[in-house]
């Protein structure tokens, strides 16, 4: 699977700051697997999309690349123990820095996702 997104969006359409460079495209990938998975692989070919839709998609993929860089193996670890305790600390996934959302994805992607109804669960 490609990337939605390229580092030329990335960088200069989104605004992204927070990934290195090279690193870049494989969190591009990892952000667009979890878009597909939020949106239960909707998506298909992203030019069949109107316009507004592709860019959605593709913000909502380097919002996930962002999240993943930045909190992945510690978001993934919290949503599996949920909290934890030693002595007089305490930590909750509720303290943690990032949160995902129902659907599986960061705040801020699934805000992108919202407008194009890749998220609708209806009939």
């Amino acid at each position: 699977m490609s990337a939605y997104a390229d580092l030329t969006f990335y960088k200069g359409t989104y605004g992204g700051t927070v990934i290195p460079d090279t690193e870049v495209p494989e969190y591009l990938i990892k952000g667009s697997r979890n878009v597909d998975r939020a949106v239960a692989f909707k998506i298909g070919t992203l030019t069949d999309w109107p316009e507004f839709s592709q860019t959605q998609i593709k913000l909502a993929a380097c919002a996930q690349a962002d999240y993943d860089y930045q909190y992945g193996e510690l978001s993934q670890a919290m949503s599996a123990v949920g909290s934890y305790s030693v002595g007089d600390i305490s930590v909750s996934s509720s303290q943690s820095a990032g949160s995902l959302t129902g659907s599986g994805i960061s705040e801020e992607a699934e805000a992108y996702l919202w407008p194009t109804g890749l998220l609708y669960r209806g009939v």
